[in-house]
């Protein structure tokens, strides 16, 4: 019995490792973006406008826009991030059942291993 707790303490530990900090990061940004998202397209107005008042002409900012983007992009991490901790759940109450499953097998053979 105690030889299954800790096969599968371990299998639970390596899960929690690998799937809890990333899901955990990936969901903060989904937090965080959008307000990082407000302030960057705030900048890009100001910038933009700062730009033409000193040099009479508009200028894309292609920084900005890049930083828009990878922020967008980072939004659409943070559902996954979502998705990783769900995921990690699943595995866990997988992991939980095949525990059951294996000590009620061996169980079950002790119990007809006294009857013989």
């Amino acid at each position: 019995m105690q030889d299954i707790n800790r096969k599968y303490g371990k299998i639970k530990l390596i899960f929690s490792l690998l799937c809890l900090p990333i899901g955990a990061v990936l969901s903060f940004l989904f937090i965080i973006c959008p307000i990082i998202n407000a302030l960057c397209e705030i900048l890009k107005i100001v910038f933009s406008n700062i730009l033409v008042l000193i040099y009479g002409i508009e200028l894309q900012l292609f920084v900005m826009s890049g930083i828009l983007d990878a922020l967008k992009g980072g939004c659409v991490l943070a559902i996954a991030g979502i998705y990783t901790v769900a995921l990690y759940i699943i595995l866990m109450e997988i992991i939980e059942n095949k525990r059951i499953e294996e000590i009620k097998q061996r169980e079950q053979d002790e119990f007809f291993r006294n009857l013989i």
